[in-house]
């Protein structure tokens, strides 16, 4: 019965609807799944199990009464730790909130989640603040890759994935500012959906800090899950006015235009990625689907650049007032000194880029603008665009020096460690929905994902085409490992 923990959410919400096991069942064999593989990958690093059994004991005997609440009701699930859940303040993996006073409101998307019967039981680990592409910090440890405990999850929906990955939950809810759900698919074998920007609310989302009422440019809250079908579901939940229908075809790739940018000089990518990606391609051009390989008329430095002075600004939100002082008085002597960086990823550019003045920021922001308009026009002939996630597969633990000293080596070459942010800026600064699927997996046997971008507000679309392609190269596959405990 425990092989149930691996179905997709929606197998396993047909199994509490025909009534062959109920929800404190199924909440159980989770938990004991949990308890023989997190110990090995950290990924749930707090629960609340006896009031998510005394919930599901509510719930079963609502649905004996033929109440039901909602597309969820009765399943049980785990949460990022960005997330406020009344009795799960979220951390954020900072100890600056790990004591926070309990009960708090929950987030927008937990209550949603909670209105349609779901069960929230445990947070996943996150890196602090939420910052980076592993999901390590002093509160709770480092979380491990379930294909390789050597390697990371990704961050910063790092926990979510690997206790999807490991059967621990059928289903997440993580968010994306600098590619915080879509690396941790590509690393681990699963799915996500990066909505268009301002569709799900970020109420309740830590970071920026709790007593932050704003919502963050760039940053999306987005489902997690090992199954396309899933993550239409959860849509249906956390997203005003969504539906898990379709959006009017049928799952087939019959008559679609796919355009596919996977080669950039500037964007180095590894050759097991590669590869992988090539395979997925070959496939897709062997479908009914027209594939043409063709990128935007974009200019990568450009993108780049507009949008690092959208993202460093944010996540200087919360910087300590000196150093914010101390950084506006170096300001004019970094700004000279730009021009002599090869990279943008440096801590000079992060300086001046963190201390824009609002003028600055209105005219990075009128630069996005062309490159939307540039999208719009390249999403008039084309379905949608299929790019690579990272330049590589799960990377292995290295939490030493900072995000901008740190290096990832492929292929028997040094590349800054916020390459991550290449093939991820797209989608992230110009607002357009992403969903992450599997491609394949490397001889090592990591996964690699690709990700499939429309344009703003076709997210139901585009979910459908990802199904569709889902289909073809065959979707999540479950981690086999010698650790005996799968």
């Amino acid at each position: 019965m425990s092989d149930i923990c691996f179905q997709p959410a929606w197998r396993q919400m047909e199994a509490l609807n025909l009534g062959t096991i109920t929800s404190v069942e199924l909440l159980n064999l989770h938990v004991d799944q949990f308890n023989r593989v997190n110990k090995t990958i950290n990924a749930v690093i707090k629960t609340d199990l006896e009031r998510a059994r005394q919930h599901a004991n509510a719930l079963d005997r609502m649905r004996a009464d033929g109440k039901i609440l909602g597309p969820l009701h009765g399943l049980p699930m785990t949460i990022k730790d960005t997330f406020d859940v009344d009795n799960m303040p979220a951390t954020a993996g900072a100890p600056e909130f790990a004591n926070r006073a309990r009960p708090v409101e929950d987030a927008n998307v937990v209550m949603r989640v909670k209105a349609s019967g779901g069960l929230i039981w445990g947070k996943t680990n996150v890196p602090y603040l939420a910052g980076e592409w592993q999901s390590f910090n002093r509160l709770f440890g480092q979380t491990n890759n379930p294909y390789n405990l050597d390697v990371t999850p990704g961050g910063s929906s790092g926990g979510s994935a690997a206790a999807l990955a490991a059967g621990i939950t059928p289903i997440e809810i993580g968010s994306d500012i600098g590619g915080s759900l879509r690396i941790p698919s590509h690393f681990t074998g699963v799915c996500a959906l990066k909505p268009t920007f301002g569709l799900v609310s970020q109420h309740g989302h830590v970071p920026p800090s709790p007593e932050y009422a704003g919502e963050v440019d760039l940053n999306v809250v987005g489902p997690m899950a090992r199954t396309v079908r899933d993550l239409k579901i959860m849509r249906s939940v956390i997203q005003a006015g969504a539906t898990a229908t379709q959006s009017g075809f049928a799952l087939s790739l019959e008559n679609k235009r796919l355009a596919v940018w996977a080669e950039q000089e500037e964007w180095p990518l590894s050759t097991a990625v590669q590869e992988v990606i090539s395979s997925a391609v070959r496939e897709l051009e062997a479908s009914e689907a027209e594939v043409v390989r063709v990128k935007p008329d974009v200019d990568p430095k450009e993108l780049m650049d507009v949008y690092l002075g959208l993202l460093i600004p944010v996540v200087a939100m919360d910087m300590p007032q000196l150093r914010s002082v101390g950084l506006k008085l170096l300001r004019p002597i970094l700004k000279r000194l730009q021009k002599y960086e090869k990279s943008p990823f440096t801590d000079g550019n992060w300086a001046v880029k963190a201390t824009l003045s609002h003028h600055e920021w209105m005219q990075i922001d009128g630069r996005r603008a062309a490159l939307k308009r540039i999208l719009r026009d390249f999403f008039k002939t084309y379905d949608a665009l299929i790019m690579p996630i990272s330049a590589t597969p799960a990377i292995p633990h290295n939490t030493r020096g900072t995000v901008l000293e740190r290096f990832i080596t492929f292929d028997g070459k040094s590349h800054p460690y916020a390459t991550h942010l290449n093939w991820i800026s797209l989608a992230s600064a110009l607002h357009l929905p992403a969903v992450s699927i599997p491609a394949g997996r490397t001889p090592s046997g990591l996964p690699v994902g690709i990700q499939i971008i429309g344009p703003q507000n076709s997210d139901a679309r585009l979910l459908d085409i990802a199904e569709a392609i889902e289909g073809l190269l065959g979707g999540y596959r479950r981690p086999t490992t010698d650790l005996g405990v799968y």
